[in-house]
């Protein structure tokens, strides 16, 4: 028997004909624990005793029906909070589990017998199979939008299909039974003792599904590729500059013009090239430009990890401490603290020729899976040990792994939880190097001073490359050089973000305008507040509300200064 919902939310909740438990009709939820009864609500305090042998049950989408009811089986809430199933022992829940990612919200589920049996494992390896084909549906579904795109006059630059082309090549080069596709299940099917022949299966889905869509993909973008031209900005496009305009306004959340963002951005460079002139020199680096220094700084050995997996593995090890470090410090500026820890991990060899330095994905909203640091360790002379630091502290903690976790575990609704504004997150990630340094991180780090400075440089390039490019129809060589020129960067590293500049009008721009609206406000609370401005309450005041656009975010921090006035 199950207990089902009603028409509408709020209304009452019914156990079905059969069951021997009263009816709830406060319109609660439905909490389930694995001690020796299960509550129902928060004023309906019936309970059933769970006999020792329980069965995993996790509900079918679009299904609420189970087994009839057998006295004395035992009771399970499946987490789908609306559903109460009571199922008998010895079921076979082999094919009926499938959101088994629910299950860790249960206190001791490992412990279960159906867990403990496999049952549940082999049915996530059921469903990874299951997406796995729909890998086929997805390609073709963006070969459609490819193809609508360019029917209207909006096709990616030559040089972008290039790449294009080559990554998937790159991904459809390995026989179908050595993909990293096969290999992900049948390496941790492995790993769990689950029985079945899964690699088999999986050979089979790549090689009669995923591999023709990729094949199909690639002959699409090869059949673009001789009407293609090589112009880098989106002003060639059918209302191109209007386009980059409301882009600008997507992802800054700014009304500044292209050009007032590109004259921002030269004033920025003009800035940092100063300051970092003056620490090189402080450091014995005084020959060429400041440019040139810093590709003398890649170059120099001393920097280098050794290009081997002995290096990279001594790298993210390095990097792990960090992290620790600075974790230890967060009490003293932070009054909430993330509950998520955050893993760093290599960017998967296969895509990570297509890939920036570093990235971050978030952790899961259930707080099962932590946060993931990337960084691209295609080559380590790319990651010198001085560009180390404020990389790690941008992406972990206190970046972007201590802003997205603080929102995700915030008392806010689902919406604002996952809500997502580049200039807040981005620019939150950017202020966090500038406080690392406020917290004294680089006291005796010069030369990781002068990559916090290097990185800082990097963002107020992006402003003047970005509006260059798209607003001022700059080429790709010629941002290119500009990049280099102004940073020193490996041409290999400034081409990649070039490109990614390309196709991802005016996001680049939301970082340093992010930065710099957060000092503002920063600035703004110290002049009002003086002596009662407390740094942990201006961070939590502006973690707690989660991403918001940088005009919302101003009225943010007036209703903090507002409510420590007085």
């Amino acid at each position: 028997c199950a207990m089902t919902p009603s028409s509408s939310a709020g209304e009452s909740v019914r156990m079905m004909p059969g069951c021997d438990m009263p009816d709830a009709d406060d319109g609660t939820r439905h909490r389930g624990t694995l001690e020796d009864s299960i509550t129902l609500g928060s004023v309906v305090r019936h309970h059933v005793r769970l006999p020792g042998d329980m069965q995993i049950v996790v509900q079918q989408q679009g299904c609420r029906r189970t087994a009839a009811h057998v006295p004395g089986a035992p009771v399970m809430l499946d987490w789908a909070p609306e559903v109460l199933i009571v199922m008998p022992c010895g079921f076979d829940l082999d094919r009926v589990v499938h959101q088994a990612e629910m299950l860790p919200r249960l206190p001791g589920w490992r412990d279960l017998p159906a867990v403990k049996a496999g049952r549940v494992y082999a049915a996530d390896a059921d469903a990874y199979l299951s997406r796995l084909a729909a890998f086929e549906t997805a390609l073709d579904q963006e070969d459609e939008v490819i193809r609508h795109d360019a029917g209207i006059g909006v096709t990616p630059p030559d040089f972008v299909i290039d790449r294009t082309v080559g990554l998937l090549e790159t991904m459809r080069k390995p026989a179908p039974d050595q993909s990293s596709m096969v290999g992900s299940i049948v390496r941790r099917t492995k790993a769990k003792n689950i029985a079945g022949d899964w690699a088999a299966q999986a050979t089979k889905i790549v090689a009669e599904k995923v591999y023709p869509a990729v094949d199909r993909q690639i002959a699409l973008f090869k059949s673009l590729r001789a009407g293609a031209v090589h112009d880098a900005g989106v002003w060639r496009l059918p209302r191109g500059q209007q386009y980059y305009v409301d882009s600008l306004v997507s992802w800054a959340t700014t009304d500044m013009s292209p050009e007032e963002i590109h004259k921002t951005g030269l004033d920025v460079v003009t800035d940092h090239t100063r300051r970092i002139d003056e620490l090189m020199k402080a450091n014995g680096l005084t020959q060429g430009t400041v440019g040139e220094r810093f590709r003398a700084m890649y170059r120099d050995t001393r920097f280098q990890y050794p290009n081997t997996d002995a290096g990279r593995d001594k790298l993210l090890a390095d990097l792990n401490v960090r992290v620790q470090q600075i974790r230890a410090m967060l009490p003293k500026y932070f009054g909430v603290l993330p509950r998520a820890d955050v893993i760093i991990k290599r960017v998967p060899k296969e895509i990570e020729q297509g890939q920036a330095g570093g990235y971050y994905q978030g952790p899961s909203l259930d707080e099962k899976r932590p946060g993931m640091y990337y960084i691209n360790l295609r080559d380590t002379a790319e990651q010198p040990s001085w560009t180390l630091p404020t990389l790690t502290y941008h992406e972990s903690i206190p970046g972007h792994h201590l802003q997205g976790s603080i929102q995700q575990e915030a008392n806010l609704p689902l919406i604002r939880k996952v809500s997502f504004f580049s200039a807040y997150l981005e620019g939150w990630a950017l202020y966090a190097e500038q406080l690392a340094d406020e917290m004294g991180l680089y006291d005796h780090d010069p030369f990781g001073k002068i990559g916090y400075l290097h990185d800082a440089l990097f963002r107020g390039v992006r402003l003047v490359v970005d509006t260059g490019m798209h607003a001022m129809k700059w080429s790709r060589e010629q941002a290119v050089k500009y990049y280099v020129d102004a940073i020193g960067d490996p041409e290999k590293a400034a081409i990649t973000e070039i490109e990614r500049y390309c196709v991802w009008p005016g996001q680049a721009c939301s970082y340093m305008l992010g930065k710099i609206t957060i000092l503002r406000l920063r600035e703004k609370a110290k002049a009002q507040l003086g002596a009662r401005f407390d740094i942990k309450k201006f961070h939590d005041a502006v973690l707690t509300c989660g991403a918001v656009p940088l005009t919302v975010l101003d009225t943010v921090v007036d209703n903090y200064i507002a409510a420590n006035k007085a």
